[in-house]
């Protein structure tokens, strides 16, 4: 129901001593994206099941997405998160603070 090709990843951020994994999703796409289905895959970490709020993601908006990682992933591993509308690449960038 619409095009969500340009619903895609901004940035990551990974924080290591809880190993929660944070990211922002973005609907370019002209129609609402449901985010209730939302996993990250992490090269050397496995799948995790991520969580977005809002949920619901009208055009031209954002959500903040969290997935708890059971490994900290080394910065530069390649990942995908995974959404009903496709599947987005991205490195990791870890930042410390």
């Amino acid at each position: 129901y619409g095009d969500h090709r340009d619903l895609h990843s901004l940035r990551r951020r990974q924080r290591q001593m809880c190993k929660e994994t944070d990211f922002v999703l973005r609907n370019d796409g002209t129609v609402a994206a449901n985010l209730n289905s939302v996993s990250v895959v992490i090269g050397g970490v496995g799948e995790v099941s991520a969580s977005c709020n809002p949920t619901s993601l009208s055009p031209g908006t954002s959500a903040k997405c969290s997935a708890s990682l059971g490994t900290s992933p080394n910065d530069g591993a390649e990942g995908t998160v995974h959404t009903e509308y496709g599947d987005f690449k991205f490195v990791v960038d870890v930042l410390q603070g």
